[in-house]
């Protein structure tokens, strides 16, 4: 069974200057919710399911009434388009959350390409290499996630078409500590096709492709994801 979080409320209720983190409205809601995810962690049939930061994302105007009418705080509007996608979202994450549970097939492996992924940019393209141009926002964060994934026992990989020695100190001079190829359990970087690379990582790792999860340049802008086949180039 899931309970989903309670809305809170903007954290400025009680003025610029007002005690909002300690004796508001806002704190007070937090702490329920923080109360009902305590609680539920020690029912195995209950699960609590966080939306607030689906709404931070979409704008607490368009969810919260607040702003406008105190006395009201009917939540969503049902003429909101913001309303909509959030409502779309919620419904995905609770399916996502079925699908966890169900363990429906599950990522075993990640396998990430470099350039336009784990960076931005094509590398060995650059005359001069400045970190911070490369890895500031986006990237960071798949970073981070990567590793998060990774605490989760997941296997990290890497598939590059690239010359070896250069990428991977090109790797270390972008991420320093902060990531490093000893993270992943295997490092294919060449000019093979990556349909064989993979290949290789998967029996490397003793896993099928259904339970792996490819995130790869496609040369685009960002990243491009694929779950179980792979790519074919």
């Amino acid at each position: 069974m899931f309970f989903v979080s309670l809305l809170e409320p903007p954290a400025q209720v009680e003025g610029v200057l007002g005690r909002n983190r300690h004796g508001s409205l806002y704190r007070l809601v937090r702490s329920l919710n923080d109360a009902l995810e305590d609680h539920l962690s020690a029912l195995p049939q209950g699960h609590y399911l966080e939306i607030n930061d689906i709404c931070r994302y979409y704008g607490d105007a368009s969810v919260y009434d607040g702003y406008l009418s105190h006395y009201t705080h009917n939540g969503l509007s049902p003429l909101s388009v913001q309303g909509e996608w959030i409502a779309r979202d919620i419904l995905e994450r609770l399916d996502g959350a079925v699908r966890v549970l169900r363990a429906e097939d599950p990522v075993k492996l990640i396998i990430t390409d470099l350039d336009n992924t784990l960076w931005r940019g094509v590398l060995a393209e650059e005359d001069e290499i400045i970190p911070w141009q490369h890895t500031e926002g986006w990237p960071l964060g798949y970073a981070e996630a990567l590793l998060a994934c990774k605490q989760r026992g997941i296997l990290l990989a890497i598939c590059s078409k690239n010359e070896e020695g250069p990428t991977c100190e090109r790797f270390r001079q972008l991420w320093g500590q902060r990531l490093r190829l000893e993270d992943f359990c295997s490092v294919r970087i060449n000019w093979q096709p990556k349909s064989q690379n993979i290949a290789q990582i998967l029996r490397t790792a003793n896993i099928l492709p259904d339970h792996a999860l490819f995130i790869l340049d496609a040369h685009a802008n960002e990243p491009t994801f694929a779950h179980g086949n792979g790519p074919t180039q």
